[in-house]
């Protein structure tokens, strides 16, 4: 936070913690940024992209499987500042683009993990292996 202050970059970026309203953030927001080094399958991405927002992540945990490179965001691998911050300053600067990876993202998000596709899913699951339902 000091150091968006000294950069005066306050008046536009937001950092929001915990205890704040996510959803008014979802809202608000045109990119959703995720520096994670380690993950599994992350919430907050899947959040982002139910709220149509690009996603720039890194390839930590399942990521690969949520943000398809260049088609609803961008992965880069992590601690890559500057192919994060390309991919950033691409969105930022191309608004064309971030509303077609917006379209994108829920698109992905409700064909691939919907509750009706993971019950469908599980389903599959546990047909292949043969037990009853």
């Amino acid at each position: 936070k000091s150091k968006i202050a000294s950069l005066n970059l306050s008046t536009i970026v937001t950092i929001y913690d915990e205890t704040e309203n996510l959803n008014k953030f979802y809202m608000e927001a045109d990119i959703y940024l995720s520096t994670s080094t380690h993950e599994g399958m992350s919430n907050t991405i899947m959040e982002a992209l139910t709220y149509s927002l690009p996603v720039v992540c890194t390839n930590a945990g399942d990521s690969s499987s949520l943000v398809i490179d260049g088609y609803n965001g961008y992965l880069c691998q992590t601690k890559n500042v500057v192919k994060i911050s390309e991919c950033l300053h691409r969105l930022i600067t191309d608004q064309t683009l971030r509303i077609d990876m917006s379209q994108k993202a829920y698109e992905h998000i409700s064909n691939n993990f919907s509750i009706s596709k993971s019950f469908s899913k599980y389903n599959e699951l546990i047909r292949k292996f043969g037990v009853e339902e």
